[in-house]
């Protein structure tokens, strides 16, 4: 403001815009009821009574309140009014001293400030001060201010807003000119201030002093704006008062000299006081900005003096005090300084947001499975991710918040699932955290409502993206609480919802391409298709190869992914609740004891627990921060999810390869071991055996009369209510597997031998029907297991051309786990929904698990597995089965045939088992019958098993 003094450093203009504002409002509060008497007394165009006079009529006749009248108007301007005055006077202070020959404020100066201040002032000022005018009048019918606008904007349009505008415009530059340069004046001639007070004394002797000089330069241009804006215009009559300096010479003529002066005494007893409060309150309001200013300048200067790397460091620990939540802490320093700016911005310092994204959220699994990729991530890759992380899960946690979904677009929708799946499999702990703070489950419970549960529209519904990831979300976030809580109707609906993405084969795949193609991917486009089957539609499979891929922004980058398959997730939910809610033993087990205090209240009391039904187990979940059913601990992180990130990276395309390097989709020992869990029937009438053919007309009725077929047929035609209602069965069984893979080892350092590279010879393809394995393969198995080596497995077909009259083809067996066996955790009740963090076993290589070595251990050679082969055995009620398979190299898929043997199997059919090791380590797929041409829908149900150690 141009009336501090030259020593003082000047002030940020809108601290000059605050300060007159607060200043404002003080003095209206204050001396508002010596205004509405001297609007009246400069409305009285007859002979004025006296300022107490007019108090006491007014109080008599009116009551005390009239006094108050239209302050709402006045209280509104008053803040910008006097905030747009002390800021334009600042700004054209320190506009005009440019042009000062030593570079001072002089008095000529510092009355053209105040002159151009009050300019500035008036256009702000006009309306409101119409409002207060019309509201004081004693004439006025008005019922309050928004009634005078709605009045004045019906008879004149917006302009009337404006009426007295030129009045206004000299009336506040004769006012603002006088009141500071008078101040100007006064401070240079009043003794200097050695205390606060007599500080506080002259800012309010010199601001009394200028509002009385205003007052009296400005009162007849008062005088004439009231009369302007004061008379109600009558359409076709040219107002009698119009213009300011010819309606002075009127009223001159005919009212005398006094009549400029009416009111004078009730406005300068409010502005000459008015003038020093203003002032005295500006001043104080800038006097502690100083003061504070000073104090935190000092610190300021401390803190910009630092190197750019301690700066950032402190940054980083501020955003890591809370781990949930935006690092709102980084938005608070970015604005300190210029310096802090530099060292803070994203622009120059990626770097600094690689650190907050590790701060915040996982960042293991990403780097770990880029540079995997041949692509390593980089800090600008961080950098980018992290904003727009925050705005995804800011519209998570409003979805959840609101229960709809209609806040968000479908685009954004599809995104925000695509970060909440992408997140559960690279979560190490604190991606679940953030999760929890976008309150993931209730944007679940969201989602699943209006996505996922039936619709009264015939039909099935349609395997999107959306309702992909939403299943998969939903298996993530499934807990032992929320299994062993849901009441039979809970269980019921979530049945309702899961058995047709589980149990319509024909509609929903579980493969990321049909079990028939082997070699993937496939040097062509498709072409035109052959010649249609002869049958009924509704029973030919579908086994046409398909681009899955989408584009999808991760960790900055624009990526083709695949959207995981719903099936998969549905199976391993359904058959969760089959456990729970399947046969009760005869002899139950004691109930559990009392859950912790956050176990939900809704348990049925006397439910016999976590039962472990004979030869079976639930499916693992080794979700983000969860424990088994049985205290099973995940110790591997997010490297158990490592198949599922390869899965929808690199198998969603089969016409085409990735663009990076392609990672393996098994490791050698992930199958090998014992294996527990069932497979579901549907519509068992009476036991026996099975055997299903097609025929155009449809399928045939089975022998031995073991299963009815009546809605699987009403399934295939589309019955949605086949699936939902139709009664099941489901069987426990228990496999044990051995692998048996083909490995080419290359030295690292050739010597120019034949032994630099040795490859065994690849055993030819079977039908598909038969897991590809050829039917007149002979499996030899030599030696005998060992946990400490591997064995051989000779495979010998008939070929005539061969002296012995066969070709032996020779695979590495691996008989059991190669992983350690996994942390448990003894309890007697149900645990806690995340395990405390002494009970994770953090071995020094779970971040980077690497296969295990086949042959003899040497590091001499790289090995390469160029074939796996599956062999094993099992048994069920239905009793004892061998299993032969193989493992589609392109995404993992594990193929199997199930061929029951034994004195008493004639009839139990051969049985065809495709799926996958997905998250959890569950092995999960379909099962149907070989009877069936692969071109047609077979019997089919599903399956689940989980390793037993």
């Amino acid at each position: 403001m141009s009336t501090t003094t030259p020593t003082r450093k000047p002030l940020p203009g809108y601290y000059q815009f605050g300060a007159g504002a607060f200043a404002g409002v003080t003095e209206i509060c204050i001396f508002y009821p010596l205004d509405v008497v001297k609007t009246r007394m400069q409305l009285d165009t007859g002979k004025s009574p006296s300022m107490m006079t007019s108090f006491r009529n007014i109080i008599r006749e009116e009551g005390a309140g009239r006094l108050y009248r239209g302050l709402v108007p006045p209280l509104l301007l008053e803040a910008p009014k006097r905030a747009v005055k002390f800021a334009s006077n600042d700004y054209w202070g320190k506009t005009f001293i440019k042009y000062s020959p030593d570079g001072k404020m002089t008095q000529g100066l510092s009355i053209l400030t105040g002159a151009a201040a009050g300019a500035t002032e008036s256009f702000v000022v006009v309306p409101f001060e119409l409002v207060k005018i019309r509201l004081q009048d004693k004439t006025s019918k008005y019922a309050g201010p928004m009634d005078v606008v709605r009045t004045i904007l019906r008879q004149h349009g917006p302009l009337g807003l404006y009426a007295g505008m030129e009045s206004t415009f000299w009336r506040h530059v004769w006012w603002n000119g006088g009141f500071f340069g008078t101040i100007h004046t006064l401070r240079a001639k009043l003794p200097k201030a050695e205390t606060p007070q007599a500080a506080l004394l002259n800012n309010f002797v010199s601001g009394a002093a200028g509002g009385f000089v205003g007052t009296a330069l400005n009162t007849p241009f008062d005088v004439v704006k009231s009369r302007i804006q004061g008379a109600h215009p009558v359409p076709g009559v040219v107002p009698k008062y119009n213009w300011t300096y010819p309606s002075l010479v009127l009223i001159l003529r005919e009212e005398g000299p006094a009549a400029l002066y009416k009111g004078f005494v009730p406005k300068v007893l409010r502005l000459a006081p008015g003038g020093g409060v203003l002032l005295l309150v500006v001043e104080a309001v800038l006097s502690v900005v100083r003061n504070r200013g000073c104090r935190m300048n000092h610190r300021g200067v401390v803190f910009n003096s630092l190197p750019p790397e301690v700066i950032q460091h402190i940054a980083v620990a501020a955003c890591g005090l809370t781990l949930t939540g935006p690092p709102n802490e980084l938005a608070m320093l970015l604005p300190v300084s210029r310096a802090v700016n530099a060292a803070l911005c994203v622009e120059h310092n990626p770097g600094l947001y690689a650190r907050i994204f590790s701060c915040k959220f996982d960042s293991r699994a990403p780097r770990r499975r880029y540079a995997d990729a041949g692509q390593p991530l980089t800090a600008q890759s961080f950098a980018n991710e992290l904003p727009r992380r925050w705005i995804a899960l800011k519209r998570i946690r409003r979805v959840s918040s609101a229960g709809r979904l209609i806040v968000c677009s479908e685009d954004q929708e599809r995104d925000d699932l695509w970060l909440a799946y992408l997140m559960c499999i690279e979560s190490d702990g604190r991606n679940w955290k953030q999760l929890e703070w976008a309150r993931i489950n209730g944007y679940l419970r969201t989602v699943v409502g209006e996505e996922l549960m039936p619709s009264p529209r015939p039909g099935y519904m349609i395997e999107s993206t959306t309702r992909a990831l939403a299943l998969w979300i939903m298996w993530f976030m499934t807990e032992v609480f929320h299994v062993v809580a849901e009441v039979p109707t809970e269980t019921s609906q979530v049945h309702t919802m899961l058995r047709p993405w589980a149990l319509a084969s024909h509609k929903y795949d579980i493969l990321c391409a049909p079990f028939t193609h082997w070699e993937l991917p496939v040097p062509d486009e498709p072409d035109l298709g052959e010649d249609p089957l002869v049958g009924t539609h509704q029973y030919v499979a579908d086994l046409d190869l398909r681009n899955r891929t989408e584009m999808v922004m991760h960790m900055g980058r624009r990526i083709p992914l695949a959207p995981p398959r719903a099936s998969i997730a549905a199976i391993m939910a359904f058959m969760v609740r089959l456990e729970r809610n399947g046969p009760i033993p005869a002899q139950q087990t004691p109930p559990i004891p009392n859950p912790p205090t956050e176990f939900p209240s809704t348990i049925r009391p006397g439910h016999p627990g976590l039962t472990i039904y004979p030869r079976t187990r639930y499916p693992a979940f080794l979700g983000p921060g969860s424990v088994e059913f049985d205290g099973r601990v995940n110790r591997s992180g997010s490297a158990v999810y490592d198949g599922e990130w390869r899965r929808i990276l690199q198998c969603g395309n089969p016409f085409a390869n990735p663009r990076f390097k392609i990672m393996p989709m098994f490791r050698p020992g992930e199958l090998a071991g014992h294996w527990e869990g069932r497979f579901v029937v549907s519509n068992i009438s009476e036991c026996g055996l099975i055997r299903i053919t097609h025929l155009p007309g449809g399928p045939r009725t089975p022998v031995n009369q073991f299963l009815t077929f009546d809605a699987f047929r009403d399934m295939l035609a589309g019955v949605v209510g086949a699936v939902t209602n139709g009664p099941l069965a489901q069987q426990p069984q228990v496999w044990r597997i051995r692998e048996h893979h083909l490995v080419q080892r290359r030295r690292r350092f050739p010597l120019g031998r034949a032994s630099d590279s040795v490859t065994g010879e690849k055993l030819p393809l079977g039908g598909s029907l038969n897991a590809y394995i050829p039917k007149t393969a002979e499996f030899i198995h030599h030696g005998q297991p060992s946990e400490f080596g591997t064995r051989r497995l000779e495979i010998r077909l008939p070929d005539l051309t061969c002296p012995l009259g066969y070709k032996s083809y020779n695979y590495t067996t691996l008989d059991g786990p190669t992983d350690i066996a996994p942390t448990y955790v003894p309890t007697t009740s149900v645990l806690a929904l995340t395990p405390p963090p002494d009970d994770m076993d953090e071995s020094p290589d779970w971040d980077q698990p690497q296969p295990p070595t086949l042959g003899d251990g040497d590091d001499e050679f790289d090995e390469k597995i160029l074939d796996t082969l599956i062999t094993g055995e099992g048994h069920s009620s239905w009793g004892a089965f061998k299993l032969q398979g193989r493992i589609r190299a392109w995404d993992g898929m594990i193929i199997l045939v199930k061929d029951y043997d034994g004195p008493n199997t004639q009839g139990r059919g051969r049985w065809l088992y495709t799926g996958y090791v997905v998250s959890g380590g569950n092995w999960v797929g379909r099962w149907r019958d070989t009877f069936t041409s692969e071109r047609l829908s077979g019997y089919e149900g599903v399956f689940s098993v989980t390793r037993r150690y």
